[in-house]
């Protein structure tokens, strides 16, 4: 089926029914499907061709996803782009992606650019970067690039194809079970959870009430007026509503975790203060979402759940055998939602098992559990420590307000492990150590902390490593 078909689809399914909510602004799905066609007869005015590459800019909003499904629906290729992005970054990424149009909320551009047309009342730009197509012969239906959130440096464009992005949608949805009766309240940038999430809500007919506010007060007010059902939010969502003084509807079938792995004891104080059970989802923009923690016990909500279905998921050593349950190795996946290929450089995706890049381990209910990232692991003289083991227990210092852990080469050729922490108030770097004693082998304790203002991270809130 393709986008335009599956658009049609829900405005005939659930025609009356509100599709999407942005502050006092509603939309059907009805009156969504004829927005995107009122874009798309702009954007065929303008010049746009089929296989044609869009960087679609904005903030969150009702415009924002019509602006994407607009473009999909023509056969063209969207590009999702984070609206607060810096110049060099929006350079780099229209230049690897080969971007032949830009079609953006006006305010995100000097006023040298003049609006072309209006969606949802606001001014839009749509202008042409250059005619050259990309070559993607070898990829059947290409329709949906992401570039990753660049957490070691380099981002990648990732690229998807129509029969992945149905792939990773149905599949989730054999687990979430989403229908027209449920309500999600979204607070994630879309630019980076078009796909799997957006589309999968607006395919089974799911009302999705945008809340703009990284405030636990107004989220949570949010989720009691319109009695939400599905809440999906990073683990600092999850943290700042653990801590507030908020209260949660009964309505809430699903809390899940995503866009980074949320911590045991910020799932275990969630838990205590509603308790609601924190689902902690694993995604990866090159496959989506393979692995769901769809029945989370709350003695074990830091495990990212079983595998989804038409997802295979293994743990392998570095010789690449595949590891019983119990054991500690690479994790890779392979499956429905497999990404066609990365673009610069081109690299198809194949067809065997892709590397995550994870280090995990799986027990005997088939429950997978991540250590850690392969490249962040620190080894102490052949011993393994991973930095994400050690921050969790650093962020159990209610002083501690976010912390990055690495290792460091010494002057003997040795790496060392050292601690950044931003803190609330004044801390002592023994008393850290202590508890950290406390909690980790020895060989844990990072030899140096530092005391630092801010911790670098990626616009969707990872570390950056």
């Amino acid at each position: 089926m393709g986008i335009q078909e599956s658009l049609s689809e829900s405005a005939r399914l659930f025609g009356p029914q509100i599709a999407l909510v942005e502050k006092d602004n509603t939309i059907t799905y009805s009156e969504f499907f004829e927005l995107v066609k009122s874009i798309q007869v702009e954007l065929i005015l303008a010049g746009l061709e089929a296989k044609q590459v869009v960087a679609v800019k904005d903030d969150n909003s009702i415009a924002f996803a019509a602006s994407l499904y607009a473009v999909m629906g023509l056969g063209a290729v969207a590009l999702p782009v984070y609206h607060q992005v810096g110049q060099n970054e929006w350079d780099e990424v229209l230049a690897k992606a080969n971007v032949n149009w830009v079609l953006a909320n006006s305010q995100w551009f000097s006023n040298k650019v003049k609006p072309a047309l209006v969606i949802q009342n606001l001014p839009f730009v749509f202008f042409r970067v250059h005619s050259n197509l990309s070559n993607w012969q070898s990829v059947e239906h290409p329709i949906f690039i992401r570039f990753t959130s660049g957490t070691t440096g380099q981002s990648k464009g990732v690229l998807l194809s129509l029969n992945s992005i149905w792939g990773r949608i149905e599949s989730a949805n054999r687990v979430l079970n989403l229908s027209s009766n449920d309500t999600v309240v979204w607070v994630l940038p879309m630019a980076f959870h078009f796909v799997v999430s957006i589309m999968l809500y607006l395919r089974y007919g799911c009302k999705v009430v945008l809340c703009k506010s990284p405030f636990p007060a107004e989220i949570a007010a949010l989720l009691t007026k319109e009695q939400a059902s599905f809440f999906y939010a990073s683990p600092l969502h999850i943290k700042l509503l653990a801590q507030s003084k908020v209260t949660l509807p009964a309505s809430l079938r699903w809390v899940i975790s995503t866009s980074a792995g949320a911590q045991r004891h910020v799932c275990e104080q969630f838990y205590e203060r509603f308790r609601i059970p924190v689902s902690q989802a694993y995604g990866i923009i090159e496959y989506g979402l393979p692995l769901i923690h769809s029945r989370p016990d709350p003695n074990l909500m830091d495990s990212v759940g079983t595998v989804t279905p038409g997802y295979e998921v293994g743990i392998f050593d570095s010789e690449g055998n595949e590891l019983p349950a119990g054991m500690e190795g690479r994790m890779a996946i392979r499956g429905v939602g497999r990404f066609q290929a990365y673009l610069v450089p081109w690299k198809p995706a194949g067809s065997d098992w892709f590397y995550t890049g994870d280090w995990a381990v799986r027990d005997e209910q088939g429950r997978y559990f991540i250590k850690g990232r392969e490249k962040s692991m620190v080894n102490l003289s052949g011993l393994k420590v991973f930095p994400e083991e050690v921050e969790e227990v650093l962020l159990q210092i209610p002083e501690i307000r976010g912390c990055k852990v690495y290792g460091l080469a010494d002057g003997r050729g040795e790496e060392e492990l050292i601690a950044d922490i931003v803190v609330f108030s004044e801390l002592d770097e023994n008393t850290i150590k202590q508890f950290l004693r406390q909690h980790l082998a020895l060989y844990k304790v990072p030899r140096k902390i530092n005391m630092v203002s801010e911790i670098p991270e990626t616009f969707s809130g990872k570390i950056k490593r």
